[in-house]
């Protein structure tokens, strides 16, 4: 059971972002401007009942955003890595500043533009003292209970790829550090593994969903999705219109695990980038054997 029922505007109410000059900005299934720059992001987030709402001030320039999800996802190693986080103090990320507001078994990140930072913070707090404390799902039992590491995956990666020069991470990488994003991936589960081939302008991001099967049909039809046949796969799509860098992908399907292989390069065929994403995802299919 997620918090609030996934419903922002428990935390911070239509008539309440009017008054602040927010406009809220959708982080639904079909209309996230991020919807391909993690593949499939928010279906890890719902796996553990967590959510994310965001507004623009009517200039569209300022940003806003929350995220929320159950406290349990937060384990105690995360909490003394970050301990600034929960001293109830602004923490600096990105040059934005960030608050993580805690009660009731749920946990807050608040990232709010300055001048209604205060006002959101409020709100939020207020809104936590009467929550109740949210459920986190159980992960199917065919769900791969030692999702592959990073290093296994970005071996594999690098013995399929078009160029030998890829590095760690992405040079435009937009995934938050702190307990929220790492509460994801350890909870969720959730396993991200980005590489940058900077001479050659190639990216590639491999993420494994363990437990989360096939994306819903309204997301697949939001990504122009087609059918796409994997060695190892029950199911398979491939998207070729991904936003950003990451312009083309594939996503397998096992049981209820997924693959995804998401590629982007200045150099490289679409059809070259799909090849070589088909050939990563049945490598790691088959070590999941």
């Amino acid at each position: 059971m997620a918090p609030f029922d996934s419903d922002c505007t428990a935390l911070v109410s239509t008539a309440r972002a009017t008054e602040l000059g927010l406009t809220p900005r959708n982080f639904d299934e079909t209309s996230s401007d991020g919807l391909g720059w993690e593949p499939f992001y928010a279906d890890s987030a719902a796996r553990i009942g967590a959510f994310s709402c965001g507004w623009v001030t009517a200039d569209g320039i300022s940003y806003s955003s929350i995220q929320v999800m159950p406290s349990a996802a937060i384990s105690d190693s995360l909490r003394q890595q970050w301990p600034e986080w929960f001293t109830g103090e602004c923490v600096s990320i990105f040059e934005d500043c960030q608050h993580l507001i805690e009660a009731n078994g749920i946990a807050v990140v608040v990232n709010a533009a300055p001048d209604v930072r205060d006002e959101v913070v409020g709100d939020v707090t207020d809104a936590l003292e009467s929550a109740d404390e949210p459920v986190i799902g159980t992960l199917p039992l065919d769900a791969w209970q030692e999702p592959l590491t990073c290093d296994v995956v970005m071996g594999v990666v690098k013995e399929w790829s078009p160029t030998d020069e890829l590095e760690p991470g992405l040079p435009t990488d937009v995934i938050g550090v702190g307990p929220f994003t790492e509460g994801l991936r350890e909870t969720a589960p959730y396993v991200w593994c980005p590489l940058t081939g900077y001479q050659e302008n190639t990216m590639i991001a491999a993420v494994i969903q363990p437990g989360h099967g096939a994306p819903s049909e309204a997301r697949l039809e939001a990504l122009k999705a087609e059918p796409y046949t994997v060695l190892g796969a029950d199911n398979a799509w491939v998207v070729r219109e991904m936003p950003y860098s990451m312009t083309t992908a594939v996503v397998a399907v096992v049981g209820s695990n997924r693959v995804t292989i998401a590629m982007g390069s200045q150099t490289r065929s679409e059809e070259e980038l799909v090849g070589t994403a088909t050939s990563i995802i049945a490598e790691l299919l088959a070590r999941h054997r």
